[in-house]
This record gives structure tokens, sequence and C-alpha cells, in this order.
């Protein structure tokens, strides 16, 4: 069992390629997520206690679990950020809120995988394979980047002239890697633009919202990319019976 999904002991071993690489991808940003909360001494209620189930997860019918539990974390603490700027702290939203994006972005990718490949082999199909996965990184990016693009040409503000530059150039790449360098300088312009949530209420004022919304589209980049270099590095896309 997966959770809800039914799976064979074979289909669970070809599942397990690519759910363990990319589930680790979630381990670094709980890491940095803590890490952050301890030097700065805020406190989330609940998340080192979830955050040590998530990396000790056993069992695969627990991941259901723990990707549920996890959006309605990041619900909650963004209702919390809110709390935080109105009161005034001093803390690094952006940063955090990233991560928390990120981690989200994983939870809801592998569930999407888990639930493709689990159709497919209803159909008689096998489970999704690593190339199959890569095009649908490749068309995950290129609908971010599609929805960003429809949302500045509305709202220039949202992005600089050199933000705009290289979203426009990112459309001519070929290589997820190249997209990922993309992301990662506009993610790192905001940052170096951005100490502190109210910078970005005063700048943007009505738009901030959607400052947010831009900024979670390009951190879902971010991770899609991540995500590819992870399976690279662990070497999956030459398994011969996945190809």
């Amino acid at each position: 069992m997966l959770g809800k999904y039914d799976f064979s002991k074979e289909n669970i071993n070809k599942i397990m390629v690519f759910f363990t690489p990319i589930y680790a991808s979630i381990y670094a940003s709980l890491d940095l997520f803590e890490d952050y909360l301890e030097r700065n001494k805020l406190l989330i209620e609940g998340f080192l206690n979830l955050k040590t189930r998530i990396i000790n997860m056993e069992y695969f019918d627990e991941f259901q679990e723990y990707k549920d539990e996890f959006l309605d974390f990041t619900e909650k603490t963004i209702v919390l950020f809110n709390k935080w700027d109105r009161e005034n702290y001093d803390y690094n939203r952006l940063d955090l809120q990233r991560l928390l994006y990120s981690i989200k972005e994983v939870f809801l990718l592998i569930d999407y995988l888990i639930k493709k490949s689990y159709n497919n082999v209803n159909f008689g199909k096998d489970v999704l394979s690593l190339k199959e996965i890569k095009v649908i990184l490749k068309d995950n990016i290129l609908d971010y980047a599609t929805l960003i693009a429809k949302i500045v040409s509305e709202k220039r503000i949202l992005l600089t002239n050199e933000q705009r530059n290289i979203l426009r150039d990112m459309f001519n790449m070929k290589h997820m890697e190249e997209w990922g360098m993309g992301t990662q300088f506009i993610l790192n312009i905001y940052e170096d633009k951005y100490e502190n949530s109210k910078q970005i209420e005063n700048y943007f004022e009505d738009d901030a919202n959607k400052f947010w919304v831009v900024l979670e589209l390009f951190v879902k980049i971010e991770a899609m990319c991540d995500i590819n270099d992870n399976l690279n590095i662990n070497k999956v896309l030459v398994t011969d019976n996945l190809e």
C-alpha cells in the first residue's frame, strides 16, 4: 500500500526509484527552516515534531498523512506570519515563506506522480518512467513561467527590469540547469531588495499579495529544477528497467 493506493511490491520498488531522491529534497529545506527559527529565537508550534516525523518516515502509507499535515501547517504558518507582520516582528518572511513553498511543491509533485502512476497501472501500463517525470517537470516549469509572465504583464512593478529580462531569456533556454540558474538570479534579486515584510508592503502597496503569488511560482520553478538535479545526482536516469 501507498496511502490510498494499492500497489504491488514490484511497482512500489519502481516508485522508490523516483520517490526516494525527490522526497530527500525536502530535508535540506526543513533544516534551513529550523536553523533560521533557532538563530532568531522564533517558535512555530508543532514544527519540530512534524519535521522529525517527515524525515523519519518508515512506511510509504505515511506519506499521504505527512503531505496533508504539511499543507495544513503551511497555511497556518502564513497566517502566523501575517500576525508577526502586524506586530512588527523582526524576521525575514521572504526566506521562511520561500522554504515553505518549496517543501509544499515537492509534496504536491510526489502526490501527483504517485496518483498518475496508479492510474497507469489501472489501465495496464507501467508506473511513470524517469523520462516521463522529466517531461512533467519541464511542462510544470513552462506553465509556471507563463503564468508569471501573464501576471507581471499586468503589474510590471512586481519585477525589476533585470528580473524581466532574465524571465524573457528563460523562455529560450533548452536545459533545466539554465532555468535553475535563471530562477536563482531572480530570487536573489528579491532577497537583496527586500530585507523584511514591511519593505515589501511599502513598495507594492495594494499588490503585496500578488508579490507573494509571483514569488511562489518562482519557487515552484526552482523546486522542479532542484528535483531534476537530485534525480541526476542519484544517477537514476540510467536505470535500465525504467527507461
